[in-house]
Order: structure tokens, then C-alpha cells, then sequence
């Protein structure tokens, strides 16, 4: 099972995507654990995690994340998170990790 976590300011509208996220996961039968946390929590993601999908407006620390976490990094584009696009972040992440 992958884990992806997504981060961004506040894990607000994130967690918006996080569920549009599992819905599609679900039908697609990707076995997954997707969770959203803020900014100020990066040190609460699991050491164990996947990948790591920046919001935005946190893409400035996709350097550091991958430094501290040692995986792999999505900075999701700005069209994708303005439509709530659960289904296709979903698709990039997998890319990424070549599931």
C-alpha cells in the first residue's frame, strides 16, 4: 500500500483534494493512504511516506522536503488544484512513482 501526503499552508483545501483523491483511488483500486497536513506539521509525515504532493503555494520547498524526507516530490500545478482535480493529481503521483 503507498502512502502520499499532501502538504500545504494550512491542510485546508487540501484536504478537499485529499477526499477527491480517495474517491478516485477507490475506483480505480489503487490501494493507497493519502493525508493532507500543513506546512508547520512536516515533521509529523511518516518517515515511510511514498511521496510527497506540494500545493502551490508551498512548491518553494520541494528541495527541502525531499532532503528531509528522502522521497520523491509533485508540485501540483496550480489548474489541477484549482479544479479540485483528485483524479489527476492521483494519475501524476502515480507516474511518478510508476505504479
Amino acid at each position: 500500500m503507498r502512502k502520499i501526503a499532501l502538504l500545504c499552508i494550512a491542510g485546508m483545501s487540501t484536504s478537499m483534494l485529499e477526499l477527491k483523491m480517495v474517491d478516485a483511488a477507490k475506483k480505480e483500486g489503487y490501494a493507497c493512504e493519502i493525508r493532507a497536513y500543513p506546512l508547520s506539521d512536516l515533521k509529523k509525515i511518516p518517515a515511510d511516506v511514498d511521496i510527497v504532493l506540494l500545493g502551490p503555494q508551498v512548491m518553494y520547498e520541494r528541495d527541502n522536503v525531499e532532503a528531509k524526507l528522502g522521497c520523491p516530490t509533485y508540485a501540483i500545478t496550480m489548474a489541477e488544484y484549482g479544479a479540485m482535480d483528485g483524479a489527476g493529481v492521483l494519475k501524476k503521483a502515480r507516474e511518478v512513482l510508476h505504479d
